[in-house]
């Protein structure tokens, strides 16, 4: 009888386990992840990467001013410099990250829980779990969609 309870608790154990690391429980990391599309946001964002980290080294730009140039108050869309650097980005990547950042904006603003369960605690499911999960921050992710709007506007 003993040994049909232990049985029994692990394979209980077992389930959940297997349960929070599939994404079949809602308010987990793998849930939220998968509910928000990250992979197919992580996909988009691949090949804008190296034009964040370029334009950080070109305009010397660092974390204390990335909110005014997201907010366009910091940049100066008439400079030949940055002319060239939109001109630079490959626009069908530009439209696909820019479609996939608004879709998982509406995705993470539907989900219900604010907080997601993690590994490490509870987290803000936008901001500390969506993008780590696609190496980047809610800072370059923004200043990027920022870019490509100015490279899709006259």
């Amino acid at each position: 009888m003993a040994l049909v309870l232990l049985a029994m608790c692990c394979s209980s154990s077992i389930a959940a386990g297997g349960g929070f690391f599939t994404g079949m429980i809602p308010g987990t990391e793998p849930h939220f992840l998968k509910t928000v599309k990250a992979v197919q946001l992580g996909q988009s964002f691949e090949s804008l990467r190296p034009f964040i980290t370029n334009y950080k080294e070109t305009f010397n730009v660092d974390e204390a001013v990335t909110k005014e140039y997201i907010s366009g108050g910091h940049v100066d869309a008439s400079r030949e410099d940055f002319k060239t650097f939109i001109d630079g980005l490959p626009e069908d990547s530009c439209t696909a990250f820019t479609a996939w950042m608004d879709k998982s904006k509406g995705l993470v603003d539907s989900y219900k829980h604010n907080k997601v369960m993690t590994m490490g605690g509870m987290k803000n499911g936008q901001f500390e779990v969506l993008y780590p999960s696609i190496n980047t921050t809610f800072r370059d992710a923004s200043m990027m969609k920022t870019f490509c709007s100015y490279k899709s506007s006259p």
